[in-house]
């Protein structure tokens, strides 16, 4: 079990091994799954939220506008002011009509710099956000009292969770269900935040060895390599390797994060194993 899991992981580093060779500018734009919405069930006339979120991989304050479309059809705009190296969260609320919709938002007027010293126009890094989610509106209905319901509520489209499910249970599913995505989104933010630095110090590596002249190989030079200066440290000594591994780690993470089928499968698996250990253990408990 332990290997087959090894053996994925490994296969996985393979594949991303050749994404350690360049190194990329600082990363400027909307985060990966880059909308969500305060509800996952889309009822005609309510109301709900539709977030976004946008990095600022840059060292300077980014300044600009985040809107929203329905497709064609703006819903609205939000003015945006992110420090450098930071991450901040947009929304707006959406009232929902009938029909089919697809929800995206764009960065307009992009610029970085300070009030100080000015700002300069720039172009965003991924400036448009499309929602890969499918939007099923369920239309209001007006029961004999007069009092609106969905027609997800009639027994004709009641499905078996609503029948014998509880409601608790079904709502502390969903709760977790979400609380989990959540947490998958917030952390593949942070990774990659992480491996945009990392990319950053190989390419500050890269650089150095460019500018390396080469030197005469002589018996002189060659006991002067030899010798450890007195100022050396280890720290030094392990700074560009550990900038690749780092580089490598948080490229793995990151796309194990933003690949859903590969982390709850992931997750699923470790799952599956532990509970077989538990299961084993107390098998093997009860025959002692």
């Amino acid at each position: 079990m332990k290997s087959n899991l090894l053996f994925m992981c490994s296969l996985v580093g393979i594949l991303l091994i050749p994404g350690m060779l360049f190194a990329a500018t600082p990363y400027t734009g909307f985060v990966e799954q880059p909308i969500w919405f305060s509800s996952d069930t889309f009822i005609e006339g309510e109301t709900i939220t539709v977030h976004t979120a946008v990095i600022n991989g840059s060292d300077k304050t980014l300044a600009g506008t985040v809107e929203f479309f329905d497709a064609q059809t703006i819903l609205g705009s939000r003015v945006i002011s992110i420090p450098a190296k930071n991450i901040k969260q947009v929304s707006i609320d959406w009232k929902v009509t009938p029909g089919s919709h697809l929800i995206s938002s764009r960065l307009r007027d992009l610029k970085i710099g300070s009030d100080k010293s000015g700002y300069t126009a720039i172009t965003a890094s991924d400036a448009e956000a499309v929602s890969s989610k499918k939007i099923t509106v369920t239309k209001k209905i007006s029961n004999q009292e007069g009092e609106e319901s969905s027609d997800t509520e009639n027994g004709e489209d009641e499905t078996l969770v609503d029948k014998y499910v509880p409601d608790d249970v079904v709502s502390f599913i969903e709760d977790a269900t979400t609380g989990l995505e959540e947490f998958r989104t917030e952390t593949a933010v942070v990774i990659a935040e992480k491996k945009e630095k990392a990319k950053e110090d190989v390419h500050v590596i890269q650089e150095e060895l460019k500018n390396t002249e080469p030197v005469e190989s002589t018996i002189e030079n060659t006991q002067n390599a030899l010798q450890i200066p007195e100022d050396s440290s280890s720290k030094d000594m392990l700074k560009k390797p550990l900038a690749f591994v780092s580089l490598f780690f948080y490229t793995l993470l990151d796309f194990i994060f933003k690949t859903k089928l590969l982390f709850y499968g992931i997750l699923v698996f470790a799952g599956f194993s532990i509970v077989r250990y538990l299961f084993r253990l107390l098998r093997r408990s009860k025959e002692s």
